[in-house]
């Protein structure tokens, strides 16, 4: 997916990421749905992006500061006009995990 999306192959992107065992992985793994939002939001599927991006969030993936300043990939979706709000939602699952873990010191 990531060769599909680097080479300006936004169809070939779209169909890695719709593969039934990449999305069934993406679903139960923080680190697998992010990369597959970087996938997306390169291909310029963007709301799909966001969507794989909350998930992540959702089950653990909660690095908004390097999201939102780092990352490159998904650089197109800072426009996006849920952004913001995914990035609260992060720093809130963030402080939540800290807290649950017991590193919210």
């Amino acid at each position: 997916a990531y060769a599909r999306a680097l080479a300006g192959d936004r169809d070939g992107a779209r169909r890695a990421a719709e593969n039934p065992v990449v999305a069934e992985i993406a679903h139960v793994d923080d680190q697998f749905a992010w990369q597959l939002a970087q996938v997306l939001a390169h291909a310029g599927h963007h709301d799909a992006a966001m969507t794989w991006l909350h998930r992540a969030a959702e089950r653990g993936f909660a690095a908004a500061r390097f999201v939102n300043q780092f990352d490159e990939m998904l650089a197109p979706l800072r426009r996006h006009a849920d952004w913001n709000d995914l990035l609260a939602f992060m720093e809130r699952r963030a402080s939540e995990i800290a807290i649950a873990s017991g590193f919210n010191d």
